[in-house]
């Protein structure tokens, strides 16, 4: 997993969405939840986009760890 990826899901967190590189919507979601969820992720995108070439700006706002794919933390 990469820097983008973990900062991507640290900043829907704290937008109150746990969200990955994944959308899973069922039919408990209305249109306006699927609307709200597409605007948080657009404007994390945005930011995003803005430091994806600035290396030191990226570590500087991650607050944890980066993700790590599959049962690697249940392994090591």
């Amino acid at each position: 997993m990469g820097k983008l990826n973990t900062l991507f899901t640290q900043k829907m967190l704290k937008r109150s969405y746990l969200s990955w590189n994944q959308f899973k919507p069922s039919f408990a979601h209305t249109s306006e939840i699927v609307q709200e969820y597409l605007k948080n992720m657009k404007e994390v995108i945005d930011e995003l986009s803005l430091i994806k070439d600035n290396k030191e700006e990226t570590l500087k706002q991650l607050v944890s760890h980066l993700a790590r794919r599959g049962f690697y933390r249940l392994t090591s």
